[in-house]
């Protein structure tokens, strides 16, 4: 086990890539349309980190519509290749099906069709409940998951119920419905491509209408739908989380290009996710450097959470441990849609460990913006490597290097 990061140190210069490397970046590019670079120098704290004050996040007004964009031909919106669409009666409507939507031959799935439908109607505002509205979703929620039948007639009976809707209230209150159960369950492919279209066709803005905005539900629904690491599972809190997180997304479990996109307004000139550098700058402004047993005793949970939601905020916290930054910057880094190293490099990564020169070429070839955050990362675990630094956090390259690389691979 190497004993100093030093040897991956940025400022060195690395030859040109191999055809090999050439030809593996070219297949990987296609991903994320980067062109091959030198390695970038390492940012230094004073460039990168300039925030001992910064903004709180301004808050996107709760505007409300109906579905945004023009009823598609109802045999469409809903059709599959065994015919459901002659089992739907098309848009919003009063009463329940009488059959499942999303398997109208499913005779098993009819009473949890009817319940679905009830529960979706208590939520929407278009049937009277004394359930709170949470309870409400967090239910739809857990009976998506125990069946995935269930789940596709869910999203099969939102679809409809947001379709032909004459009341905004209900709209909005239908959109983020949606958005909240797609936090929490994955539709089958068929129903995955119908609920697509449906997305697609209500992302513009300019079919928006002054009551709701649709195109900002829709698009926050394209996420969810899009992602592929496994969902959490429902809660109350989680559900509240997830509907906050429809106007506010999370700095946690966020890819590394959509944190550039949220801040760019916030922080055009960063370079690097205000996240991590934020989180660094706690680390030591919490005494990171004297703290014995850094990012490997774990911070008070309640202090994590709290914490964890002031940066979705983009606010600054006050903190006083350095394991609640410590946990939290390993969290990060963890919840990455794609890890810092990708999949695509693992096995490379690997077996490439005892070998400078080839680690260098292998970040190289990374996406830009996935070479500036490591460097950064790497920056900061090399000053907390320093013999000075070990005497009093017990944590030394070896040991820094166990507790990081499972999350950045």
């Amino acid at each position: 086990m190497q004993q100093s990061f030093d040897w991956i140190s940025l400022e060195d210069k690395a030859d040109s890539l191999s055809i090999g490397d050439r030809c593996e970046y070219r297949d990987y590019s296609r991903d994320f349309g980067r062109s091959p670079r030198q390695f970038p120098p390492f940012p230094t704290m004073g460039t990168a980190s300039s925030m001992s004050t910064v903004p709180s996040a301004d808050s996107i007004p709760m505007r409300s519509s109906r579905s945004s964009s023009p009823p598609a031909p109802k045999q469409q919106l809903f059709s599959t290749n065994t015919g459901p669409k002659k089992c739907i009666s098309g848009g919003w409507a009063k009463d329940a099906p009488k059959q499942p939507l999303s398997a109208p031959d499913n005779k098993h799935l009819k009473k949890e069709s009817l319940a679905i439908f009830k529960l979706i109607q208590g939520y929407m505002g278009d049937r009277k409940s004394k359930v709170p509205l949470d309870q409400q979703a967090l239910n739809l929620c857990e009976l998506g998951i125990s069946k995935q039948e269930c789940t596709d007639e869910i999203l099969a009976q939102l679809m409809q119920q947001l379709t032909d809707n004459e009341r905004p209230d209900s709209v909005r209150r239908g959109w983020e419905l949606l958005a909240i159960v797609l936090n929490f369950v994955s539709p089958s492919e068929k129903q995955a491509s119908l609920l697509s279209e449906f997305i697609d066709r209500n992302s513009e803005k300019i079919f928006d209408r002054p009551e709701v905005a649709v195109s900002h539900f829709a698009q926050q629904c394209a996420k969810r739908l899009s992602k592929s690491h496994i969902r959490p599972k429902p809660s109350l809190a989680a559900v509240q989380e997830a509907r906050v997180h429809i106007f506010n997304p999370p700095q946690f479990s966020a890819s590394l290009l959509d944190l550039m996109e949220m801040q760019s307004e916030r922080f055009p000139r960063f370079q690097l996710p205000w996240i991590e550098v934020t989180l660094i700058d706690l680390l030591y402004e919490s005494g990171a450097r004297r703290t014995e047993g850094l990012f490997r005793v774990p911070a008070d949970p309640d202090q994590l959470m709290t914490t964890r939601a002031r940066l979705d905020m983009f606010v600054v916290p006050v903190v006083h441990d350095a394991h609640v930054p410590a946990g939290l910057l390993k969290l990060w880094l963890r919840q990455l849609p794609e890890p810092l190293i990708p999949h695509a490099f693992y096995h490379r990564a690997l077996s490439s460990s005892e070998n400078p020169a080839e680690v260098s070429r292998l970040v190289q070839v990374l996406p830009n913006i996935n070479q500036l955050v490591l460097a950064k990362l790497v920056s900061c675990l090399q000053d907390l490597s320093r013999d000075e630094v070990v005497v009093h956090t017990k944590m030394d390259a070896s040991n820094l290097a166990m507790v990081m690389a499972p999350n950045v691979l």
